[in-house]
């Protein structure tokens, strides 16, 4: 058989291979409950900024203030009529990627994805082991904590829409929750994964400089835009318009959140340290569930052995 005919029985065999893995993939309930799982969020994204692009196209064109930005920070109803259409499209997309629920949705729907992909080897890839599926599950757990606790806080539900509860339920709570129980309780884990001290605090700084680092890097992208007096990327988040949520512009003191009773200073401080403290719950909490997950399944194989 010539090199050519070797070539075209490869392509056939993989084409063959490929139809095979579809069927099996079709047929297996891990595949389509992860597939859920890793694409309704981003949907829900879709969906959300559509709408807010139509209605901030709406304000502007009808020279109302929005209703969804917030009358206490400095953005006014002229600079939104200053902008361009593009400008203004633009800057509702660029916010709604660019904060931290969707940096954490984008990272664990990519997860998911993945894995309902790799379903015929689940747990043994180079991005669906349990080691990225622990650092996923902390930074969507971050965002689930946190943002149905500020929920409480700030009673913002209280003047929501439609595309707001679908953002609630698809990409901030119900769907990331039965991501995480599927992974506690029904992820394939390795049977070698267990206590490893190492490996164990060396994940714990990937968990915290995921989170850390988000902060970090638009802190200082805030500070950058507000020095050069650049376009506002977030005119609804923050007093300026220039960071993603208010804590972060640690030096204006209309962002305290106790009056002033706490320097900027001290409230920056514990803001971060109660952040750390709810990063190592979420991770060891996850990291130990995840180790006598395993011990179970060991102990299960064993029985049938």
């Amino acid at each position: 058989m010539d090199q050519t005919s070797t070539i075209a029985t490869q392509k056939i065999k993989q084409k063959i291979n490929y139809k095979q893995n579809i069927i099996e993939l079709s047929k297996n309930w891990r595949f389509w409950t992860k597939l859920l799982i890793g694409f309704l969020p981003i949907l829900s994204m879709i969906i959300f900024s559509s709408f807010q692009v139509a209605k901030i196209l709406w304000f502007r064109a009808n020279h109302v203030f929005p209703s969804f930005w917030v009358a206490k920070y400095s953005t006014t109803l002229a600079e939104l009529e200053s902008w361009s259409v593009f400008q203004s499209v633009f800057q509702v997309y660029f916010r709604n990627i660019f904060l931290y629920t969707s940096y954490s949705t984008i990272i664990f729907s990519a997860f998911f994805l993945n894995s309902a992909f790799n379903t015929k080897h689940e747990g043994d890839g180079k991005y669906d082991n349990s080691y990225f599926g622990l650092w996923t599950l902390v930074i969507m757990g971050f965002t689930i904590f946190f943002y149905n606790l500020s929920l409480f806080i700030t009673k913002d539900y209280q003047t929501w829409t439609w595309n707001h509860w679908i953002s609630m339920f698809l990409q901030h709570s119900l769907v990331p929750i039965v991501g995480v129980i599927y992974f506690l309780l029904f992820y394939q884990h390795k049977t070698t994964f267990s206590y490893n001290r190492n490996k164990m605090l060396i994940w714990w700084g990937y968990s915290g400089a995921a989170i850390l680092g988000y902060y970090f890097i638009f802190t200082v992208l805030g500070y950058i835009l507000k020095a050069s007096g650049a376009w506002k990327l977030f005119p609804d988040m923050s007093y300026s318009g220039y960071f993603p949520y208010d804590f972060m512009e640690f030096t204006n003191q209309n962002a305290t959140y106790t009056g002033g009773v706490v320097p900027m200073a001290v409230q920056t401080f514990l803001i971060y340290f109660a952040f750390i403290l709810i990063i190592s719950g979420l991770y060891f909490g996850f990291y130990f569930a995840i180790v006598k997950r395993v011990k179970y399944q060991n102990n299960l194989l064993k029985n049938h052995s």
